[in-house]
C-alpha cells in the first residue's frame, strides 16, 4: 500500500460525560451526521445516549455499526456508500479500535469519487475530507489523534 496523508485537526475533550459536549464542535446548520458504531455498545446504550443528545439538538443520526471484529475495507466501502446516498457533512466514529479507523477511513473517502480498494492500491483521496468527530471508548490505539488508521484488506 502506497503512503498517505491525512490531516486529522483535533481538540479533545476527555471525561465520563464528554459526549455532552460534541454539541460544542458541531457547525451551525447541520442537520444530519452518519455515526459509525461498535455493535458491541448496544449493551452499554452508548450509541443510543449520543444520537439523544445530537437528535435533542435537531442534527438526524443515521446509524451504521456493521462491524466486524477489525476494521476493513469491506466496511469502509458499506459505511461511506452510506454517507455518499445520505449526503451527511459528518462522520462521527464511536467505538474501539475497529471503529475509529473505519470512521477516519471514510471521511477520508465520501468526499472522493475513489473506491477504499484505489486507496489501498496507492490512488490518494484528492478531496478534503469530511468532518470528522472521534469518541473512542478505549485509549489503546496509538493512531488515535494522527492521520494513521490500520485497515484489513477484505479482497
Amino acid at each position: 500500500m502506497a503512503d498517505f496523508r491525512f490531516h486529522v485537526p483535533t481538540e479533545c475533550f476527555i471525561g465520563q460525560d464528554a459526549i455532552y459536549k460534541i454539541p460544542l464542535l458541531l457547525e451551525g446548520g447541520l442537520d444530519r451526521a452518519v455515526l459509525v458504531a461498535d455493535p458491541d455498545l448496544k449493551e452499554a446504550k452508548s450509541a443510543e445516549r449520543l444520537m439523544a443528545v445530537l437528535e435533542g439538538r435537531g442534527v438526524k443520526i443515521i446509524l451504521f455499526d456493521e462491524l466486524k471484529n477489525r476494521p476493513s475495507s469491506a466496511a469502509v466501502e458499506a459505511a461511506t456508500a452510506l454517507v455518499r446516498g445520505s449526503c451527511a457533512p459528518l462522520v462521527i466514529g464511536l467505538g474501539g479500535i475497529q471503529t475509529i479507523h473505519t470512521a477516519k477511513a471514510v471521511a477520508a473517502l465520501a468526499t472522493s469519487d475513489r473506491r477504499v480498494d484505489d486507496w489501498m492500491d496507492g490512488e490518494i483521496p484528492t478531496k478534503p475530507p469530511l468532518p470528522l468527530i472521534l469518541v473512542p471508548t478505549s485509549y489503546r490505539d496509538p493512531f488515535i489523534i494522527s492521520g494513521g488508521l490500520v485497515l484489513g484488506d477484505a479482497r
